[in-house]
């Protein structure tokens, strides 16, 4: 599964390359017994986007997955910032815990299941990598 996580991430950091940054990026299931993974992403951007964002996040996540892979998902589902309630809010701890806990680990290809008690996300994957060096501690 550690395959389809690295790859959701590839894909959503090229997007971010090329629109601009998501204030949420994770995976969550439902269903911790039958893993269907919808790809949940927030971005300022979003608000600003002329054309049909849903099919431009298909097009440039879902479209790209091999049988496999695409057989685990079950939607992208787009909110724009302050339109998620609850879920986004639930999102943006579990996505900000989860970056506090790799900080310097050196686990940036690695992402963890996170089990929330949230009924629409019982389990998340942040996609959020770390990709700056841990603080230099000197030695004085």
């Amino acid at each position: 599964m550690q395959a389809l996580f690295v790859t959701i991430a590839d894909l959503v950091e090229a997007i971010e390359l090329e629109r601009g940054p998501f204030d949420v990026k994770c995976l969550a299931a439902k269903d911790p017994e039958d893993l269907q993974w919808a790809l949940i992403l927030s971005a300022e951007w979003f608000k600003t986007y002329s054309g049909d964002l849903t099919a431009y996040l298909v097009e440039h996540t879902l479209q790209q997955l091999d049988d496999a892979s695409l057989s685990q998902m079950l939607a992208i589902i787009p909110y724009q910032p302050g339109r998620g309630g609850d879920l986004l809010d639930t999102l943006k701890r579990v996505q900000k815990q989860a970056d506090r806990q790799r900080y310097g680990s050196g686990t940036e290809q690695h992402f963890e299941m996170i089990e929330t008690p949230h009924p629409l996300a019982r389990l998340v994957v942040p996609l959020a990598r770390w990709h700056e060096q841990a603080p230099m501690v000197s030695a004085a």
